[in-house]
């Protein structure tokens, strides 16, 4: 979450969100050699709920960061990127009223985890699929 603020820290987290994904495929690949076979469907639930409790870790974490540490540094960085000419061109098809309320939206503790939540489950979903892809590898040709 410092990673607005401090570029590193961001190129150091997107880093170990792909060595996650890996990662998370190799536990799954072990776990279906020691069964001794890996359906796909198995295999992707088995992805699946991984990424769904690493999210709830993660959402608790993140609640505890903006109640209790951000004071308001989340929102200040974001309106400060909302000033530069770079993200105005990318906002060009919203108007400002509706910039303004997805602001005020953003306001609570809450709701911002909420939508780093539902972002998280978004991605959750697109990632267990090549996790299931790794952990389902080599593991039927052994039999």
């Amino acid at each position: 979450m410092y990673g607005v603020r401090y570029p590193i820290l961001a190129n150091l987290g997107v880093f170990i969100a792909i060595f996650s994904v890996y990662y998370s495929g190799r536990l799954i690949r072990w776990y279906n050699q020691q069964i001794g076979y890996a359906p796909a469907f198995n295999t992707w639930w088995l992805a699946l709920i991984t990424y769904f409790f690493a999210t709830l870790s993660t959402t608790l974490a993140q609640y505890i960061y903006f109640r209790f540490l951000d004071k308001g540094m989340m929102l200040q960085q974001m309106e400060q990127f909302m000033q530069m000419p770079e993200y105005r061109q990318l906002l060009q098809g919203f108007s400002k009223a509706d910039i303004q309320q997805s602001m005020e939206l953003m306001k609570s503790p809450a709701q911002m985890t909420y939508a780093v939540f539902l972002f998280n489950i978004f991605l959750g979903l697109l990632l267990s699929f090549p996790t299931m892809l790794i952990g389902i590898i080599h593991v039927n040709k052994k039999q």
